[in-house]
């Protein structure tokens, strides 16, 4: 055997044992979607940042992510969230264009290491981190991946309109305060009829207002902050004048306009067009948001899964009913989230039921599973709109519900149905749970007369009241420990004055005229 030879036998032993090695990476890619019909398209239109990698790992960039991509399962199989936070911006970096690369990594910072923190500012902030990931960097490189737009959904649904995190009242309210400095006082309508430059400089009030301010070297379309909250005050007389004119209004629509566009990636005319197929929406709400992105992906994308588009849709209304409407309030020195239903969204919901339901009876499939959902939905109206102290829509549910499910209402009347949903089998029930249940109901209700929601107020009292009658007629014992429903009342009362923080008891005790306590004298030794 010649050299030659040789050289060739070498060299093919090298590639059959390269192939060898590297067939597991290939099958991990296939496995993990790492591969695309349009990678080799789209690599040719990569943006500057990523040119570099490409051209200096030529054929070896595959590979290399393989190694990555295994190395950061074995990451998170051992609980290594934060080292996979620089090697997922790698892998991220040379494969842009695969959906499951950007799902993982922000799955990892919003689930994964926003948890290893102990305050809800540390854990916001990481949970943020997963969001910007998908809206500003996934979708810059895959517009059109119905994976991202859904999981964009979802991480808003989930983790901030949810209640299951520890901290989900923190990012409610960081989420509210985002949402509120973007918007100010602007309406949607406002903001939308501004958005063009254009048309904007065809005012010459708006010339003279920026040219104006540029002598002051502020330059207003640039910076809208430097005339904004506190710096208000420290602009001379003249262009306070300016600030109050409606042409200044337009300049404020036009940049709040272009915030939304730019920094959060939103379309306040794709925003105006949800508010219209659905009702006004409040956008400091996270589930606006999440019902936002899943539409958003239904009109950009071809690739959306049509169960998965109504799945969203149904859990972003149903958490906009239970608490769309949100309020910041500041009481003495706290600051309190206050969270509202949005009943508009009880009719659109309830035709889905009703819409599924006769769907299914139709292809002779069963209905159990949807009709129990139906039920307990319903059941939920009925007290929401009860607690809110909106009872001609509860009642039209409850009729509603009698009509349709007249087994769970049976010979029950409207407020003692709703009491059951909080006091059922009484026969069993245990003095300090039904106590604990409506010594609840009535902090709740403090809490919101001391935050000035009057209705939820007398709603909730209703609601009390409705339950103590239900189990005082049938529970003798528990009648001797609050023989009427004013015991209950002065006793839940004085527990709540001594949970609430103390500028909410001070606002209570002002609203139910109740004076402040004599300060407790130190004693003298």
């Amino acid at each position: 055997m010649n050299r030659k030879q040789k050289s060739i036998i070498i060299f093919i032993i090298s590639l059959l044992l390269f192939y060898s090695c590297t067939y597991p990476l290939f099958q991990i890619r296939e496995r993990l979607h790492l591969t695309s019909s349009e990678e080799e398209t789209a690599l040719k239109k990569l943006p500057p940042e990523l040119v570099f990698t490409t051209v200096l790992l030529g054929g070896f960039r595959g590979i290399l992510v393989d190694l990555l991509w295994l190395r950061a399962q074995k990451l998170q199989e051992d609980g290594k969230y934060f080292e996979l936070v620089q090697l997922s911006d790698w892998i991220g970096l040379l494969e842009p264009y695969i959906p499951a690369v950007w799902k993982f990594n922000a799955w990892n910072l919003s689930y994964n290491v926003s948890v290893e923190f102990p305050t809800g500012e540390e854990r916001w902030n990481w949970i943020y981190q997963g969001i910007k990931l998908l809206r500003d960097k996934a979708l810059k490189y895959i517009p059109n991946s119905g994976e991202i737009y859904q999981e964009l959904s979802w991480i808003q649904f989930h983790k901030i309109s949810d209640t299951l995190d520890e901290y989900n009242a923190y990012y409610k309210t960081a989420w509210a305060k985002i949402m509120e400095d973007a918007f100010g006082d602007m309406t949607l309508e406002e903001i939308v009829s501004n958005s063009s430059y254009e048309e904007l400089i065809k005012d010459k009030s708006v010339e003279t207002i920026i040219s104006s301010f540029k002598e002051k070297q502020i330059d207003i379309l640039n910076n809208l902050a430097q005339i904004s909250g506190d710096n208000f005050a420290k602009l001379p007389e003249n262009l306070k004048e300016l600030v109050k004119s409606p042409s200044f209004r337009k300049i404020e629509a036009y940049l709040r306009g272009k915030r939304l566009r730019e920094e959060f990636k939103l379309d306040p005319a794709f925003m105006l067009e949800l508010e219209k197929k659905y009702f006004p929406l409040d956008w400091k709400s996270a589930p606006a948001h999440s019902l936002y992105w899943i539409e958003e992906g239904k009109r950009k994308t071809s690739d959306m899964g049509i169960l998965d588009y109504h799945r969203m849709v149904y859990f972003s209304l149903n958490h906009i009913m239970k608490w769309g409407k949100v309020n910041i309030k500041k009481v003495g020195n706290e600051e309190v989230l206050m969270l509202s239903p949005e009943f508009q969204a009880v009719p659109i919901l309830n035709s889905y039921y009703e819409a599924t339901i006769q769907s299914l009876e139709k292809t002779g499939e069963p209905t159990t599973g949807i009709k129990s959902s139906h039920l307990y939905f319903l059941s939920e109206v009925i007290v929401l709109a009860y607690t809110m102290n909106n009872l001609p829509l509860a009642q039209k549910y409850y009729l509603y519900l009698k009509d349709t499910y007249p087994g769970e209402v049976g010979n029950l009347s409207f407020p003692e149905y709703v009491a059951s949903r909080f006091v059922t089998d009484l026969t069993d029930a245990s003095i300090p749970e039904i106590t604990d249940i409506l010594f609840g109901i009535m902090y709740q209700s403090y809490w919101s007369l001391a935050t000035g929601d009057d209705e939820r107020y007398i709603g909730l009292q209703a609601l009390a009241k409705a339950a103590y009658e239900r189990t005082a007629k049938n529970l003798s014992r528990f009648q001797k420990i609050f023989p009427t429903f004013d015991a209950l009342k002065q006793s839940s009362l004085d527990a709540s004055f001594n949970m609430l923080p103390l500028p909410i008891a001070s606002s209570l005790r002002s609203r139910l005229g109740i004076p402040e306590p004599a300060p407790v004298e130190e004693k003298k030794e």
